[in-house]
């Protein structure tokens, strides 16, 4: 076997009865993942993995091309074909979010994933924008402002001096973005239940059903 190199520390172990591999995670939390072998052999190992924690929530995550990626969804992207996954949810079966073996994983219902441009601080104009700065002697400096979210897969960052410009960068270029990024996943999520539902009726031999369809909408004669 070709020596594997990693900036996670890892070993070969067994989770449940199974082989698999258990790597710890960088950075400020330390944690143990378990994933399958040939994934990590494969890909996941190329990727220098750290957790992000929110109360009793975490995500195991890496940056790739300076965008947030989950090793789940890094997973799906390589082991599964798009039409398997795209749209959908995906949960751990054992509830635990630091077992990635593919035995855990279970694909449900149908998701869009919903970019709201709507918010709780619409009020005050400040949605999506965030004061960056610190405390001194107990007051509050505020030294610029990022405008931070993310739209379907892509992290949007960005920092600005002013109010000003915080806000004309989010209603001249990002709430634009967002908006029409959410219709182009409105078309690809009918397309891909279509194709999804098409492959799914050839594959149980219902060719009867298909061309009944393509028939009422007279696509063929």
């Amino acid at each position: 076997m070709e020596r594997i190199i990693s900036k996670n520390s890892f070993y070969y172990g067994e989770k449940e009865g199974e082989p698999c591999v258990v790597f710890l995670t960088g950075g400020k939390y330390k944690y143990e993942v378990f994933v399958d072998i040939e994934s990590w052999n494969s890909y996941l190992h190329k990727y220098h993995w750290t957790i992000s924690k929110n109360g009793n929530y975490l995500k195991v995550k890496t940056s790739i091309n300076k965008h947030s990626h989950s090793l789940y969804k890094l997973i799906l992207e390589n082991e599964y074909e798009e039409l398997d996954y795209w749209g959908l949810t995906v949960d751990h079966k054992n509830r635990d979010p630091l077992d990635n073996r593919k035995s855990n994983f279970r694909i449900g219902n149908s998701k869009l994933n919903v970019m709201n441009i709507s918010s709780k601080y619409a009020a005050d104009d400040m949605h999506l924008i965030y004061e960056q700065g610190q405390k001194v002697n107990g007051v509050k400096k505020v030294y610029g402002y990022k405008v931070h979210t993310n739209v379907y897969d892509e992290t949007k960052y960005k920092h600005f001096k002013t109010i000003e410009e915080a806000k004309a960068y989010r209603d001249n270029e990002l709430i634009p973005y967002i908006r029409e990024m959410y219709a182009e996943l409105i078309k690809k999520s009918r397309d891909v239940e279509f194709e999804r539902g098409l492959r799914d009726k050839l594959k149980n031999g219902e060719i009867n059903e298909v061309l009944a369809v393509l028939k009422k909408y007279g696509i063929i004669d």
